[in-house]
């Protein structure tokens, strides 16, 4: 134990975290969640390691991150927790600024005040760029979010650059960019349209909603962003990467590709619902991921097909349990 490395993993029940964790399992680290849950409760996601991990509540405000800071003495901080859903932000400002604006600072300090040897790796966001550019995306483009939660996380992408500046810290954020996998909650689109595909294939449901289907966007499968994630702690030199596939598809042909790989006809089942559309979204969005490339010797291993094939059979399974109980 004492020869193995320790990382914190912040947000460890969600579909990052234990994507993460599993993949540091297998490296040989000790893994400790962090959880707001006094009761500190495997979830789906966790439940099959759960007794390789270790759990910690924390009530993320400074001080209760300084003590598990300096009672653990991580090697790694790899921060995930936060107020993920961007559409839901204008309702839950607070918690949006606290939690994914916030929490990264105290992390920051509590490492600068305890242990400045201590890596740290921020899950930053696309939703901090200005939505409407043209070209393609890099490290270097406008950071101008348009909703609460694009604000939150470049005030946290700062103040990573700035700690990192000012007190030396090896500290990072990783930008990352639309990634999906089984293990995405229900509120997602991705998830969305591959449960209800899934429902409409067993006549549970007749009907695919969504809102505007020629929004072109950057997709990616979660596993193997985690490597890129871990990757990034382990670079010569911290530096703020794009973590995404470089390639983008519409929102319409993540519909077709679900409800084909079902043998469902897409005109048939899917309306628009323009009530769902957000105010302000820029129609394209494409990434380059070259100096991700060339940094890390990263690429996304599993292609847009095979993501979709592993969340329709995985859900389609899932949903045929669901019925039989």
């Amino acid at each position: 134990m004492m020869n193995k490395k320790t990382a914190l993993i912040t947000g460890i029940n969600g579909q990052d975290g234990s994507y993460l964790a599993e993949l540091l399992l297998k490296k040989d680290y000790r893994i400790i969640g962090l959880t707001r849950d006094p009761a500190t409760k495997p979830t789906d996601n966790t439940k099959h390691i759960y007794k390789k991990i270790e759990m910690r509540y924390c009530t993320y405000d400074l001080h209760s991150v300084s003590e598990v800071i300096d009672s653990v003495q991580p090697d790694e901080v790899y921060n995930f927790a936060g107020q993920t859903y961007v559409g839901k932000s204008w309702e839950m400002l607070d918690e949006t600024f606290q939690a994914s604006g916030i929490l990264p600072c105290y992390f920051l300090e509590a490492i600068a005040r305890l242990n400045r040897k201590i890596k740290f790796f921020q899950a930053s966001s696309s939703e901090i760029f200005y939505p409407a550019l043209k070209e393609k995306l890099t490290e270097k483009s406008i950071l101008a979010p348009h909703n609460p939660y694009g604000c939150s996380k470049a005030f946290a992408h700062n103040m990573v650059k700035s700690y990192r500046q000012n007190y030396g810290l090896y500290a990072v954020n990783g930008i990352l960019f639309n990634h999906e996998s089984e293990r995405r909650h229900e509120n997602f689109l991705c998830k969305k349209i591959v449960r209800t595909a899934a429902r409409i294939k067993l006549g549970i449901e007749d009907q695919l909603v969504i809102g505007n289907t020629q929004l072109i966007r950057d997709w990616g499968y979660a596993p193997d962003y985690m490597e890129a994630v871990h990757k990034m702690l382990h670079m010569s030199e911290p530096e703020d990467l794009i973590i995404a596939s470089g390639v983008s598809h519409s929102i319409e042909s993540i519909a077709r590709q679900a409800l084909e790989l079902l043998d469902l006809d897409y005109d048939k089942y899917v309306r628009v619902d323009p009530t769902l559309f957000r105010p302000f979204e820029a129609p394209e969005i494409c990434v380059d991921i070259e100096n991700t490339k060339a940094k890390i010797n990263w690429s996304p291993k599993t292609s847009f097909s095979q993501m979709f094939k592993i969340m329709v059979d995985h859900e389609l399974a899932l949903q045929k349990k669901e019925t039989q109980k």
